[in-house]
């Protein structure tokens, strides 16, 4: 009886998940495609309602599935929201390294970074990252994730400095500079709308204009300023 029930599951996650796949797709693929799919939702669920008051009985009763079959594709909710880090992370470390073009300036690197980094946050996994933070993962996962955003704040530093060393940047300090415009990105997954005025292209596009030059009409410099 209980199989029976496990297999009318089975069935109903494939269906509600609303994966298709040919004969030659493996069980390893099936599985990861429908893997994806419950990760996914959850990141939804999780911007949504917040973390600590979304279940896995929720995350469950939004893809149609029993909780007994989520169990097949995730083990926890840690489990999730690591994963939710692992996929937001993974699109900035690709952004990283195509902003390694050798006859890109500072800025024109600095630029090709903040574009991606808006994608980021305006993707429900990078909205998942920013709103609920390192805090709820276990110190396990937190200390498999920690290292990855080291990665992205010192790459962007690393770019501030290139563009100081080729003028094409003014000299500011590296760590508040990267913590006033990241922390400036971070701050749009409170408000931004995807069926807004702006999509994130257009909306990271305005925040450049901004911090590259700023609100004056003309740039005026105090005597500090280098």
């Amino acid at each position: 009886m209980a199989r029976n029930r496990t297999d009318a599951d089975a069935k109903r996650a494939s269906a509600s998940l609303k994966l298709r796949w040919g004969e030659t797709r493996s069980v390893e693929q099936q599985h990861q495609e429908k893997r994806d799919a419950v990760v996914l939702a959850a990141a939804h669920a999780f911007n949504e309602t917040g973390f600590y008051a979304t279940t896995l009985d929720d995350i469950a009763a939004r893809l149609h599935i029993s909780k007994p079959t989520l169990y097949y594709y995730v083990k926890s909710k840690d489990d999730i929201l690591l994963e939710c880090y692992r996929r937001g992370f993974a699109h900035m470390q690709h952004a990283i390294e195509r902003t390694r073009e050798p006859a890109w300036t500072g800025l024109q690197r600095m630029e090709a970074f903040l574009l991606a980094y808006m994608e980021l946050v305006t993707s429900p996994f990078g909205k998942c990252i920013a709103k609920t933070g390192l805090q709820p993962l276990t110190p396990q996962s937190r200390a498999k994730i920690a290292p990855i955003t080291r990665q992205i704040n010192d790459a962007f530093q690393e770019i501030l400095r290139q563009g100081f060393a080729d003028k094409s940047i003014r000299q500011t300090d590296p760590k508040l500079t990267t913590n006033a415009m990241l922390g400036c990105f971070n701050s749009v997954v409170f408000w931004y709308e995807e069926n807004g005025k702006l999509d994130s292209a257009q909306l990271a596009a305005y925040f450049i204009d901004l911090f590259f030059v700023g609100i004056q009409p003309q740039r005026i410099r105090t005597g500090g300023d280098a």
